[in-house]
This record gives structure tokens, C-alpha cells and sequence, in this order.
């Protein structure tokens, strides 16, 4: 049994291990099966993360981690929702601006907004 984002209980159907390649970095990892309708193929939780010394980034869509000396980061899907995938409660907080944009972004705090201007040169790869 685990725990789902609603807070109620979801009984696994079995576990499964799979071979990751993340980026350029290859792992093995277990991942418990449920049967239930979300927009997402795998959710890679603090295990695997401590695990595999990356660190996530929800703000800017992506992983870091380190390699041979190097930090690597993998992006974020870019098409956030797919046709075959989304979920009516995964897209009803976004709202249409018009035709050709798909979703409305909103201003980021001023907080935020100063946060990224610091954080922009660790969004490059660089020597460490």
C-alpha cells in the first residue's frame, strides 16, 4: 500500500526493476506498479534522488547532477501535456490566453524572479 497525492491509500499491483538512463547517467531502480490514471510514466522519489546525488529543480524544470567532474542537467519534457495523457485535473488550473498559446504563465513573485537572475548560471554546464 502507498500513499497518493490525495492522500489516500493505493494498493500496488507488484514491483518492477528497471534499468534508467537519465541524461547520460545509467542506473537500476525499483518502482512499485499501481493501476491509475495520471499524466506522469514513473515518479522518482527521495531514494532514488539521495541515491543518486541529483538534485531536483521543480522552479526550473529539471535535474542536476554530477559526473566526472562535470554538472550535467537533463530538462523537463518540454510538451508538458500530451494529448494521450492529460487528465482533466492535471490542466484545470490552467486557464487560455488565446488560440495559439496553450497556457497562461503567471508573473512570478518579485522574490522569485531575483532567485532566477542568481540561479541563471547554474542553469549552463560548467567545470566544477
Amino acid at each position: 500500500m502507498i500513499q497518493g497525492f490525495n492522500q489516500g491509500g493505493e494498493q500496488t499491483l507488484g514491483k518492477v526493476s528497471l534499468h534508467l538512463v537519465i541524461g547520460e547517467s545509467k542506473t537500476t531502480s525499483w518502482f512499485h506498479v499501481i493501476d491509475a490514471k495520471v499524466a506522469y510514466n514513473i515518479l522518482l522519489g527521495r531514494p532514488w534522488i539521495h541515491s543518486s546525488n541529483t538534485i531536483p529543480s521543480t522552479l526550473y524544470q529539471c535535474l542536476k547532477y554530477c559526473e566526472d567532474g562535470m554538472e550535467k542537467t537533463v530538462k523537463a519534457d518540454e510538451n508538458l501535456f500530451m494529448v494521450e495523457e492529460s487528465h482533466f485535473s492535471d490542466t484545470k488550473y490552467y486557464k487560455k490566453r488565446d488560440k495559439s498559446k496553450l497556457m497562461e504563465e503567471p508573473e512570478a513573485p518579485r522574490c522569485l524572479r531575483h532567485l532566477k537572475r542568481l540561479l541563471q548560471p547554474c542553469r549552463k554546464h560548467r567545470r566544477i
